[in-house]
């Protein structure tokens, strides 16, 4: 393969961190040794990262957060517009670092790390760990402020009244959330340390109403800062005007029981059509700054000429706005097919989305059918996009398959909701078929397998003979018969194998030599052949 960066010669190392280990460790410690490999290098070399998932990591941490914070400030805001104390407040919103940080020892405990579910669960949190030190603290508000109770005794008859209350509260949500832990399937990597998350902050959230809570108020919270008077709470005119409001609603609702129960009803009834016009996928695209593109040049093609094809179709993609880079392979997989690669500027860098740059891609790709390119971005959940559709035909007859096939991609081409239909079959690749008399090569003495390694080793050279060292370095031989006449079937027919008596036959005395057409490669799936048929959403 050849891989060209911004039309200079290069070579792409990609380098990946074992199973297990944390991708922000080993990144950090890839970004250190390449310090120290750049001042090696000799003045013409240019080292530069291309790819680098710690950016996107620490994008998302980063994002996460900030709303962890901004939840939590919220979260007491909210509690200082009802109850309108700040050392209640004070209180109440101690609970949610207490309870994050508490939560930490547990993940600890089940080997998780902080990434983005486990951070996406405390950032959900925030809303819920508060939400018992509320009530208690509350409770215990009133006993002061109603009740002209001692902080001390109002924490301890307001916390043992709302006990219960606040238990059960808590223990129905971990039954919801424990349960997402145990999703099977290829979502269970991803939602197992989600649920764990969540039902370990909830508890702890249930210890922290019940002891920090409590204590704090017992010692901060006294007549005087409450406010010595119902009128400054619960009588302010904002609460008197909600309290009649809801008492009004109140009558209402239980003055009419029947149309309650039928709106319910009605509610729950729209949830049917309402789930089916709602869409589905399983991680939604994001814009990652990766863009590649598949394509496969006419079968026989050297890499040399598919080099040639991708360089030029480098120049016509021409500069594209937010594109810092632009790279292409040839003879990716095979000496036939091409990628290239578009590295984007951050998002935050340029004007214009990832999708509108797959857009002009996507018209100038349009100008070569025959390419048969495709589009794909990189996964948010890593590595390569994957195509939206993906089909496999299975049956005993490739013939017949491939024709199935080829009508499949027709019609697929011509449905507006897809885009780079294709299949991964071709029975379009030149080749040289030996057909061998196989009475007249027994008669010679020869073997099958014999002549099959001696094409192999001649032609294809794909044979290690011997290895040759030097200069501390070991290298494989392989033999080969000239280019030249690897091209000719005259001189292919020339090669001479060896018989059971040790004679040497010609190839072109036991085989007939002639050029035709045959499949790239052959895939089989439960003992069928089979045909992959690929497409994405446009």
């Amino acid at each position: 393969s050849l891989f060209t960066a911004d039309g200079q010669p290069a070579v792409q190392l990609e380098i990946r961190r074992a199973s297990g280990e944390n991708t922000i460790k080993v990144i950090e410690g890839v970004k250190q040794r390449l310090d120290t490999v750049r001042k090696t290098l000799p003045p013409d070399v240019a080292l530069t990262i291309t790819t680098d998932d710690s950016r996107f990591i620490y994008a998302s941490i980063a994002s996460l957060e900030e709303h962890l914070i901004w939840g939590s400030l919220l979260a007491s805001l909210v509690v200082l517009f009802f109850i309108r104390n700040l050392r209640a407040v004070i209180i109440a919103s101690v609970a949610i670092p207490a309870s994050i940080v508490a939560t930490f020892t547990l993940m600890r405990a089940m080997d998780f790390t902080l990434n983005n579910m486990t951070l996406l669960a405390l950032t959900l949190a925030v809303g819920i760990v508060i939400d018992d030190a509320i009530v208690v603290l509350e409770n215990i508000f009133r006993y002061i402020e109603e009740k002209k109770r001692s902080p001390f005794d109002a924490a301890i008859q307001g916390t043992r009244e709302v006990a219960l209350p606040v238990m059960a509260t808590t223990l129905s949500l971990i039954v919801i959330f424990l349960p997402v832990a145990f999703m099977t399937g290829y979502a269970r990597r991803f939602i197992y340390p989600f649920g764990w998350t969540m039902a370990f902050s909830i508890l702890v959230s249930m210890i922290v109403s019940f002891t920090l809570t409590p204590m704090l108020s017992s010692r901060w919270l006294t007549a005087g800062h409450v406010g010595g008077g119902v009128e400054d709470t619960k009588h302010h005119r904002l609460f008197r005007a909600l309290d009649r409001w809801y008492s009004a609603s109140l009558h209402w609702t239980l003055a009419h029981p029947m149309r309650i129960i039928g709106i319910s009803a009605a509610l729950v009834a729209l949830a049917f059509p309402l789930n089916r016009m709602v869409g589905r996928t399983f991680v939604r695209a994001e814009d990652m700054n990766e863009i590649t593109v598949h394509a496969d040049t006419p079968q026989g093609t050297s890499i040399e000429g598919t080099a040639e094809i991708a360089r030029n179709l480098v120049k016509e993609v021409g500069q594209i706005e937010g594109v810092s880079q632009l790279a292409y392979i040839a003879g990716a997989d095979r000496y036939t097919h091409f990628h290239l690669l578009f590295y984007l500027e951050p998002s935050n860098e340029r004007n214009v989305t990832q999708a509108e740059i797959t857009t002009q891609i996507r018209r100038v790709l349009a100008r070569h059918p025959a390419f048969a390119a495709s589009i794909v971005g990189r996964n948010p959940l890593g590595g390569g996009g994957n195509f939206g559709v993906q089909a496999a035909l299975l049956g005993p007859d490739l013939g017949t398959l491939y024709q199935y096939s080829q009508k499949i991609v027709e019609e697929a081409k011509k449905t507006p909701s897809l885009v780079d239909a294709k299949s991964d079959y071709s029975d379009a690749s030149p080749e040289v078929q030996v057909a061998v008399d196989r009475s007249r090569a027994a008669d010679l003495g020869v073997r099958m397998a014999t002549i099959g390694n001696t094409l192999r080793l001649m032609v294809a050279g794909d044979d290690e003979i011997t290895t040759y060292r030097e200069a501390g370095e070991q290298y494989p031989v392989t033999v080969r018969v000239l280019e030249s006449q690897r091209n000719d079937i005259d001189m292919v027919g020339k090669l001479t194998v060896t018989s059971t008596t040790g004679q040497a036959v010609r190839i072109d005395n036991i085989a007939r030599l002639e050029r035709g057409f045959g499949p790239t490669r052959i895939t089989r799936s439960n003992r069928q052949y089979s045909i992959n048929l690929n497409a994405d959403t446009a």
